[in-house]
């Protein structure tokens, strides 16, 4: 597979653990358009080779290169398939889903893409749900922590739900 512009790499970045699973926080962006906060990464580069180094990048840009990370850094648990209205009935983007570790840093400088960037607690996340975030972040933070709980690679169309306890998005 080639890699193109219609294509993306995002990172969860998070802290906490599984067994405390709703004080895990998350590192995300408050979007400058929609207010909306969402997970940090985005569209390739012509200079990108891999997913990601695609997101590497990302998080560099998004965090006013106060946060590097290698590909090393990251481990790879979800590909998602999007379908892109505007670009014709056939095309498609995909997009690599990674996933990083990280302490709770506080002051993060946001780039010229969100307002703002902050840590929430899943429980917070899950009370505001679609009014505050991005679906897709919703359905992606849904599908790391069933990674995290069963390590299943997941492999799907982002439109589609998905439930993890007794929450669905």
């Amino acid at each position: 597979m080639s890699l193109n512009t219609r294509d993306g790499s995002f990172v969860v970045i998070y802290s906490g653990s599984l067994e405390k699973w709703e004080e895990m926080e998350f590192l995300l962006g408050c979007n400058v358009y929609d207010s909306l906060f969402e997970l940090l990464g985005g569209g390739f580069d012509i200079s990108d080779v891999t997913p990601d180094e695609a997101a590497c990048r990302e998080i560099l840009e998004e965090t006013s290169s106060m946060l590097s990370l290698n590909p090393s850094d990251l481990t790879y648990f979800c590909h998602m398939v999007q379908k892109l209205p505007r670009l014709g009935k056939e095309e498609k983007g995909h997009v690599f889903y990674f996933y990083k570790k990280c302490d709770l840093v506080k002051d993060f400088d946001a780039s010229h893409e969100h307002h703002l960037l902050s840590w929430h607690k899943l429980k917070d996340i899950l009370t505001d749900g679609e009014k505050s975030y991005r679906t897709s972040t919703l359905r992606i933070i849904f599908h790391f922590l069933k990674y995290i709980s069963n390590r299943k690679f997941h492999f799907g169309i982002l439109k589609e739900k998905v439930i993890f306890k007794d929450y669905e998005f």
